[in-house]
């Protein structure tokens, strides 16, 4: 497989996210988001592949040849939730206009005392949905996730502690204890499942209209642990608003032994639907700064 992502990676990303770290946290959101601007019309300019990616993938949600202005507006949302993920994780929603929908279902099984499994992606930010978590004592997310990069554990580590401890690294040993562990305690287990990794197993699903890869690993794990599963984005909208969209999936997500891999091949159409439709909904918050459909094994 090619593993455009990882063997990238993502190098503008890893840069933007430590400068704005330090710059947000020293000297508050605004002049931050003032100064989003000249670093991100150097984003735009100069990262070659993330330009491309991001052309290609507008072409394709906005059904027309998109401007540089529609690039730009595509790298300054990244850049936004960027800016805010230092203020998510050490002060929660302080500032922010957050707006919640479909939460229903979600209540009904914090109720009930059941864990869940929440299905998410590279669409919007996902530290809205931890910030949101700190501030309800009830509520405790744990992420399972590939660490990508070597900043990674130690940006958590460092911006707050103990989301290091809410953090279930994938593959690693006892990885699925934990994930059942959590789901017992009725806990939330979050995964963004639209990006492949070295070794994973793929599956097609139709995505915006053209033929893309999806990893079935998530799909397998949320069969197994038996547990209800939702749909969860947070999509940024402009300044420090976002909404947090919550939607039933599966309860449980199940898949008969002798149509196995069709019935996996339809679970995975249905997410990469629901996704089309939040992309479709927020289209500048993608982001996947790669050839997404050009994955492949």
């Amino acid at each position: 497989m090619t593993d455009s992502w990882l063997l990238r990676r993502e190098r503008g990303s890893r840069t933007l996210l430590q400068f704005m770290t330090w710059l947000s946290l020293s000297c508050g959101w605004r002049l931050g988001w003032l100064l989003l601007w000249p670093i991100t019309a150097y984003f735009t300019t100069f990262s070659l592949a993330g330009r491309r990616a991001s052309r290609a993938y507008l072409a394709t949600v906005l059904h027309r040849k998109p401007s540089w202005r529609d690039r730009y507006r595509h790298y300054f949302t990244f850049s936004s939730t960027v800016l805010d993920r230092p203020f998510f994780l050490t002060g929660g929603l302080l500032g922010y206009d957050i707006k919640v929908f479909g939460m229903e279902k979600f209540l009904e099984y914090w109720q009930r005392g059941r864990g869940c499994i929440l299905f998410g992606a590279h669409l919007g930010s996902f530290e809205v949905l931890r910030a949101f978590a700190e501030c309800e004592p009830r509520l405790v997310v744990h992420a399972l996730m590939l660490d990508n990069g070597e900043h990674a554990s130690d940006f958590f580590s460092s911006m707050n502690p103990k989301i290091t401890q809410k953090v279930i690294p994938i593959g690693a040993l006892g990885a699925m204890l934990r994930v059942r562990e959590a789901l017992d305690q009725g806990a939330v287990v979050g995964i963004l499942v639209d990006r492949i990794a070295r070794g994973d197993k793929i599956t097609e699903a139709d995505f915006l209209g053209k033929p893309a890869a999806f990893p079935t690993g998530p799909f397998v794990l949320a069969g197994l642990a038996a547990a209800p599963v939702m749909l969860c984005f947070g999509l940024h909208c402009g300044g420090r608003r976002y909404e947090l969209h919550f939607e039933p999936f599966a309860d449980p997500l199940t898949m008969a032994r002798e149509q196995r891999d069709r019935e996996l091949q339809q679970w995975v159409q249905k997410f990469a639907t629901r996704l089309e439709h939040y992309c479709r909904q927020r289209p500048f918050n993608w982001f996947n700064f790669y050839d997404f459909w050009g994955q492949r094994p």
